[in-house]
């Protein structure tokens, strides 16, 4: 759920025209482990296939409850964020031919509802060393492949926290690997934890390029904006002071425009 505030909020937000929503867990009730955090109840933290149909009126629900409060359309959903883990916060695994059965069931209940909202999509780790096996298993599917939109990864080592992410190497093979079905978008949708000094922005600097360079990546979305001091390397500003993250991000973000 959304709360209000933060749908009033988007109202006065005028300079921005793209909003994207990752789901973190389907609603409890839909899972085999019947909970949220689920890090102990790792052996069936799944989205029972019985609830497919659900969980895509669900998803319609969502998109059409921020168009109601917000007038805002989502430009983009993303069906699980990091599929591959059991978490103690909201998660939930959902393997390549899962991703690709429930956006089966997903993709044409938006169309059928009219919406244009767009899927990205595995959102896991390319250290995990499955990244091709969601696009190509995805992409084999005549139905499941007219949704795959855009290819997104997150930026992390293999434990999901420590700054990794994918070399030009790595993001010059994702890009290939996007293309060989039709042409797909490549984004890097969620990263943080970089050091709070200007070696942990020169390093971000590298992830950027990289991303930019070799993967032809047309979204790069840092974890929060502004955030406390005792969680300095998840923002790019600390307490509304700009960090040297910040000032990196911004060469980007302010010179490179849409197109």
């Amino acid at each position: 759920a959304l709360p209000l505030d933060w749908m009033r909020t988007l109202r006065i937000t005028t300079d921005i025209d793209k909003f994207v929503v990752t789901m973190w867990s389907p609603p409890a009730w839909m899972k085999a482990n019947r909970t949220l955090t689920s890090f102990y109840e790792a052996y069936n933290n799944k989205l029972e296939p019985r609830y497919y149909e659900e969980y895509a009126e669900h998803l319609v629900a969502l998109v059409k409850t921020v168009r109601e409060k917000t007038g805002i359309d989502l430009y983009a959903v993303s069906l699980q964020n990091e599929p591959q883990f059991n978490e103690p916060y909201a998660s939930c695994v959902v393997g390549p031919e899962e991703y690709r059965d429930l956006l089966r069931v997903v993709g044409p209940r938006f169309r059928a509802e009219g919406l244009s909202t767009r899927f990205f999509l595995p959102e896991a780790l390319p250290q995990q060393k499955a990244i091709d096996r969601y696009i190509r298993t995805i992409a084999a599917d005549p139905v499941a492949s007219q949704y795959l939109d855009i290819v997104a990864i997150h930026n992390y080592d293999a434990d999901g926290i420590k700054v990794g992410g994918p070399g030009a190497a790595e993001w010059a093979a994702m890009y290939g690997w996007a293309q060989e079905n039709r042409s797909t978008k490549t984004w890097m949708s969620e990263t943080s934890g970089h050091a709070d000094d200007w070696t942990g922005a020169e390093t971000l600097a590298g992830n950027i390029y990289n991303a930019l360079h070799a993967g032809n990546a047309s979204a790069w979305i840092f974890w929060s904006f502004n955030v406390t001091p005792d969680a300095a390397p998840y923002g790019l500003l600390n307490n509304g002071t700009e960090t040297a993250r910040y000032a990196v991000s911004k060469q980007f973000y302010r010179f490179i425009r849409p197109g």
